[in-house]
């Protein structure tokens, strides 16, 4: 008897590794500092913090650093760290605190690479927070075989033809019968 309770013990560890995967809860939180980089320093600065969650597409919140007096006259390169890709951003949006989305690019394992900031005409109050999860793309079907004719051939396909090409003899036959079949006596 102690064979069906251990097999469905064995059967319910998969159920639970696949919903821990798609667990959008909070203890899966990750906080990505958001660095501005004028494009005339020599270093970046800390613009923001940004918890995300990378399980779930949902946004996380934004917290500014207040740094300086946040004005900026040349375009600003915002990203994570220096290593990860940075993306060219209006002077007018870095440091806004309204009317801001913030993207964030996640990797498979949830590591941020990429960051965008763009101006959101419908957000109101705190900047919005978007994250999105890198998929796999399409794959090609490798090492499909080929099929031959019996000559050893590719076989071309057939071309479909057209609505005159395949009832060209019925409009031929109907036209013979018009022109032949006289009129009626008068």
């Amino acid at each position: 008897m102690r064979l069906p309770s251990s097999l469905a013990a064995l059967l319910l560890l998969p159920l639970l590794a696949f919903a821990d995967e798609f667990d959008a809860s909070p203890k899966n939180a990750r906080i990505a500092t958001v660095s501005a980089w004028p494009l005339s320093a020599a270093t970046p600065t800390p613009l923001a913090e940004v918890s995300y969650n990378p399980r779930s597409s949902a946004g996380g919140s934004y917290a500014p650093i207040a740094t300086g007096d946040g004005k900026v006259e040349e375009l600003v390169r915002v990203g994570v760290s220096e290593d990860k890709g940075w993306s060219i951003v209006a002077p007018e949006l870095v440091g806004r605190k309204d009317g801001v989305k913030v993207t964030l690019r996640v990797d498979r394992a949830g590591d941020v690479w990429g960051v965008e900031i763009t101006e959101d005409k419908d957000a109101v109050g705190a900047p919005k927070v978007e994250v999105f999860r890198s998929e796999p793309g399409a794959v090609p079907a490798l090492n499909k075989p080929i099929v031959l004719n019996p000559d050893g051939k590719v076989p071309v396909p057939e071309v479909e033809k057209t609505f005159l090409q395949k009832y060209w003899w019925v409009i031929l036959a109907g036209m013979v019968l018009l022109v032949g079949g006289g009129g009626g006596s008068e």
